[in-house]
């Protein structure tokens, strides 16, 4: 059986199981935001990309809402309420409250967890009233009662929001300058590639800052361009992050952990950026050990590396083997799953492992 999404065509075709889950695709996910169906009461928007959670809640609400900003058509629900949502009655309520204007009510409420799943279970089989429901939610794991509730109703969906990476990165880049009326070089592309993801709002907000930077009059996004316009946010502070890592600096590490965290980062955004510098290394590293030019090697990095990070980089290369390389790049890696895989502290387990990376460093030199 299919389900079709959205009221007006063309619509998206979203497969409903034999036990009636309705399943979206990720490559609907888009098309499902801008005209979700009208058969649906509740929607979860969840994941590890606070910022992506965010601009689909909203998309969502725009979709649903004939006039998001309407209070006589849309509740807010957040902070402190939110506890007054973790029974039925509640739900109940709301949905059987009509606007002004006639027709159901949108409830949209941010900051949701499993101890709202039980009244949303409730409500999903009784479903009074007209009322549509947006649920936020941060990073569920597949036993999440919550995203349990949503994904085992025929009248509930559940969208994830995962770290942009890889191409759905490049394509998120290329988009939003795109629509700005920019092309972009392929080596500026690879430079914001490297520098950003991990949060689609941040991302989006360093794009029109890039954009600002370029200005009206120029239709291309040079390299030197977003150097100078990235730099001094999101890049800066990741690169200050994975430099002090490699070069042993403890202290330095610390400052940039904590401005990186502060600042909306987050420990997989942390260690991932400390693993790509750690994969440039290795790979200049490998052809050092094959006799070629260490020079050349370093001129065939792509983003290439920063100038004033030259001196810096050609030291910590020095002072690095290939092998101890290697094993730093277990750790990270290991260090990234574990932080998206278990119940422990994200940020706690990054700080840890980033210390002992860097104390291999120091113990290189």
């Amino acid at each position: 059986m299919k389900l079709r999404c959205g009221s007006r065509s063309p619509s998206v075709v979203v497969s409903v199981t034999k036990r009636n889950f309705v399943k979206i695709a990720p490559r609907d996910i888009e098309a499902f935001i801008r005209r979700p169906d009208a058969a649906l009461r509740v929607i979860l928007v969840y994941g590890p990309d606070s910022g992506l959670v965010s601009e689909r809640g909203g998309a969502l609400l725009r979709a649903l809402a004939e006039d998001p900003a309407d209070p006589f058509l849309v509740s807010e629900v957040m902070g402190a309420e939110l506890q007054n949502w973790t029974g039925y009655g509640r739900l109940a309520e709301a949905a059987a409250a009509l606007s002004l204007i006639g027709g159901g009510r949108v409830v949209h409420v941010r900051g949701a967890t499993d101890a709202h799943a039980a009244a949303l279970e409730t409500f999903l089989e009784q479903t009074p009233g007209d009322g549509r429901f947006i649920y936020e939610a941060g990073d569920l794991r597949p036993s999440s009662t919550l995203r349990r509730a949503c994904e085992n109703s025929p009248l509930a969906a559940a969208v994830p929001c995962y770290l942009d990476v890889g191409e759905v990165l490049v394509s998120v880049i290329a988009t939003t300058l795109g629509n700005a009326g920019l092309e972009t070089d392929a080596e500026a592309l690879d430079y914001l590639a490297d520098r950003l993801g991990g949060d689609r709002l941040q991302t989006r907000r360093e794009l029109e800052k890039l954009v600002l930077y370029v200005g009206p009059n120029e239709t291309r996004v040079s390299l030197a361009a977003a150097q100078a316009a990235i730099g001094d946010v999101a890049a800066i502070t990741l690169d200050d992050l994975a430099f002090a890592v490699g070069g042993g600096n403890q202290a330095a590490l610390m400052r940039a952990l904590a401005r990186s965290l502060r600042d909306g980062g987050n420990a997989v955004t942390a260690l991932r950026a400390v693993a790509r510098h750690f994969i440039r290394l290795h790979q200049v590293a490998s052809a050092r050990d094959r006799g070629d030019r260490i020079d050349q090697a370093v001129k065939s990095l792509r983003p290439p590396v920063f100038f004033k990070r030259a001196t810096a980089f050609r030291t910590q290369l020095a002072a690095w083997p290939t092998e101890r390389l290697a094993s730093a790049l277990r750790l990270l890696l290991d260090a990234e799953i574990e932080c998206k895989t278990t119940g422990g502290m994200p940020a706690i387990m990054c700080e840890h492992v980033l210390m002992r990376v860097a104390a291999a460093a120091r113990a290189a030199k």
